[in-house]
């Protein structure tokens, strides 16, 4: 097996991927609890960019080795990439008991909570984010952020007004992406509270900072129309046509 392991090693240092991926593969036929012959594996196949090969070789190394952070992040990451959600969540939460405590729990917590929302499931989404914001003081305002577009996309305005109040801290103003949507976030909740007079201030702001971004042009004239200012939504309608036709027609 040595033998066969240093001459896949040797193929793949050559550039000889197909030869070293079918050296690995014969190597692995003759005993599949050998680590170094299923990294190896690994780096064969993302060499010949055959990314099921890949993930496969990962969650071998994973069964052998639980605690290998590195190959849980990549197969993490690859099925992220490749949009196998339930997949994902699975590898992510291989990781947790194997990361510091604090905020890289933290971070994971958000990811957790992000892939639950994703895949429709926004209370279990919740829970993962308020264990985030248990664990790290610093990530708090991106968190409730996170648990607030949730709360919203699942029907829970009030609920997110709430995050986003309660996040102990601001977007820092320098920020300006975070700022424009934790913004433009907090409009969407009060708009679906039938609170248009609260968001119209801040949608007409945001409006004009923002002037080739349909979605809060978008609420603005939402807002206009539900705050009875029909002149000056046809107006507003009017002189931004071209730019209101790119929102979806649901919107």
């Amino acid at each position: 097996p040595y033998g066969q392991r240093a001459l896949a090693e040797t193929l793949l240092l050559a550039g000889r991927y197909p030869e070293a991926a079918a050296t690995v593969d014969s190597l692995l036929r003759q005993d599949t609890h050998d680590p170094a012959a299923w990294k190896l594996r690994a780096d064969a196949y993302r060499a010949l960019r055959r990314e099921t090969e890949v993930v496969y070789s990962l969650k071998a190394l994973l069964l052998l080795d639980p605690g290998n952070v590195p190959v849980a992040q990549e197969k993490y990451r690859l099925h992220r990439e490749r949009g196998e959600k339930t997949e994902a969540l699975e590898t992510l939460r291989l990781l947790v008991d194997h990361v510091p405590d604090g905020e890289p729990r933290a971070a994971l917590a958000m990811a957790e909570g992000d892939l639950l929302g994703e895949l429709g499931r926004p209370s279990e989404a919740v829970t993962a984010y308020d264990r985030a914001l248990t664990l790290s003081e610093r990530l708090r305002p991106e968190v409730s952020f996170h648990k607030a577009r949730t709360l919203v996309e699942s029907g829970n305005a009030k609920e997110a007004l709430d995050a986003l109040d309660a996040s102990g801290g601001t977007t820092p103003t320098s920020d300006g992406a975070r700022s424009f949507a934790r913004d433009l976030l907090r409009c969407r909740a009060l708009l679906a509270l039938d609170r248009a007079t609260e968001a119209l201030p801040l949608l007409e702001k945001l409006a004009a900072d923002h002037s080739d971004d349909p979605e809060p042009g978008g609420l603005y004239l939402r807002a206009l129309v539900e705050t009875g200012e029909a002149a000056k939504a046809s107006s507003y309608f009017e002189s931004n046509q071209d730019l209101l036709a790119s929102l979806p027609e649901a919107f």
